[in-house]
């Protein structure tokens, strides 16, 4: 019977015009997003790898150590598929479509009583490559979401140096216990770097100050405290600071102001700073 590699070999340059066809014939993203040389060139890799696998390997077994060049480009094919938002079903659906591309050329090549067989071989191998596709793609996407996560969580908590001595943190959206936990951290870690005499936390931007928010906000502020670090807490308007009186906060420990601007231009003054005209401006 003739053996797979040597099937692929022999037809390769048709095999490839049938499935790059077939592939452009979709109307999947992935046509969407590549080029028609693009695509020639990650079928025509694609197909490469199989065939040195099936030669190396001595068997269609894609856990076999001659399979490894073709694991190796299907992880780097689904992580960019991931990465330029293609589903994971189109991803595999690319790959199983090439058991349908293969069949007339077994049919041809192959004599009736070995025809089952070696199709039912090059088919299988093809699911388990489309099944590790569909893996590779999961794994791509918990670490493009971990890494998303990661930058969020950079932003959400944006210390500022905004003069010597003086760092601002200007917090947006709901703190819960989790986030209550990063600001606290970054902000120490910030006002190490800094060498941080003053923080001001604006919560201009926080919806809801509510009891269990106050108190992580005096516990960040005791913390800072303790690295000989003043604090003062700006953007509490009116509306919140009734919330605060009717829900029996007590904020009195704490330096407080109504805007950033205000809150700015305490912490100049008790690091004796004064901002003036430069000459000739007015």
């Amino acid at each position: 019977m003739k053996k797979h590699h040597n099937l692929l070999r022999d037809h390769q340059d048709r095999i490839l015009g049938n499935w790059l066809q077939a592939t452009t014939d979709t109307s999947t993203r992935i046509n969407q997003l590549m080029s028609r040389d693009e695509l020639q060139r990650m079928c025509s890799q694609f197909l490469q790898k199989l065939q040195q696998g099936l030669e190396q390997a001595g068997a269609p077994d894609l856990q076999r150590d001659g399979f490894a060049g073709l694991r190796e480009f299907v992880q780097h094919l689904a992580t960019d598929f991931a990465e330029r938002g293609v589903s994971p079903s189109e991803t595999a659906s690319y790959i199983f479509s090439l058991k349908q591309v293969l069949f007339p050329f077994y049919q041809d090549d192959l004599d009736s009583k070995h025809l089952a067989g070696a199709s039912w071989e090059i088919n299988n191998l093809i699911d388990q490559v489309g099944l590790f596709s569909f893996e590779s793609f999961s794994l791509a996407r918990e670490r493009i979401i971990k890494s998303q996560g990661q930058a969020l969580a950079e932003l959400s908590t944006p210390v500022i140096q905004v003069w010597e001595g003086i760092v601002a943190l200007p917090l947006v959206g709901t703190i819960d216990s989790i986030r209550a936990k990063e600001i606290m951290e970054k902000l120490l870690e910030s006002v190490i770097q800094y060498q941080a005499d003053i923080v001001i936390m604006d919560i201009t931007g926080v919806p809801i100050v509510d009891t269990q928010v106050a108190n992580r906000l005096m516990r960040t502020v005791e913390s800072v405290r303790l690295l000989g670090t003043r604090s003062i807490i700006t953007g509490i308007n009116p509306a919140i600071a009734q919330t605060l009186v009717q829900l029996g906060v007590d904020l009195g420990q704490l330096n407080t102001k109504a805007s950033l601007r205000a809150g700015l231009k305490q912490a100049f003054r008790e690091l004796k700073l004064t901002v003036r005209p430069a000459k000739g401006s007015q």
